[in-house]
This record gives C-alpha cells, sequence and structure tokens, in this order.
C-alpha cells in the first residue's frame, strides 16, 4: 500500500517477469549466485541457475537448502 494526498489508493505489487537464468562464475561461486539469483526470487520469478564447472558442490547445496527451505 502506497501513501497518496488524496481520497483514493494505491497499491504496488511484484510482477514476475517468468524464467530467469543466473550463470555463476567460477570465481566465489556461492556469493556470486546469491547476488545472482537473490533478486529473481525477491521478483517472484522462476530461476535457473548454471552453475560454474570448476566449483558446483557451493551451487548444488545452495539449492539444496531454497528446496528444504520452500523457497
Amino acid at each position: 500500500v502506497n501513501p497518496v494526498a488524496g481520497p483514493w489508493f494505491n497499491f504496488s505489487m511484484a510482477e514476475p517477469s517468468g524464467v530467469a537464468v543466473a550463470f555463476a562464475p567460477g570465481e566465489a561461486p556461492l556469493l556470486a549466485l546469491t547476488t545472482l539469483v537473490a533478486p529473481l526470487l525477491a521478483g517472484a520469478n522462476t530461476c535457473i541457475a548454471i552453475l560454474s564447472e570448476s566449483a558446483p558442490l557451493p551451487g548444488l547445496l545452495l539449492g539444496e537448502v531454497l528446496a528444504t527451505s520452500d523457497v
């Protein structure tokens, strides 16, 4: 609900844009993946995360944590 100066109401809602893809780089894979995925999930989008080949384990663990926490 947004405050307005008048006798009416104003509402803002996040509109998802659909499916988005995030490519995680090889350097600092967990930090980079969370900074790429968090804004997509906050915007109510579906996110496909492509993990780095050099360090896929942090991304896999983050996916398991998000799945078990119902995000």
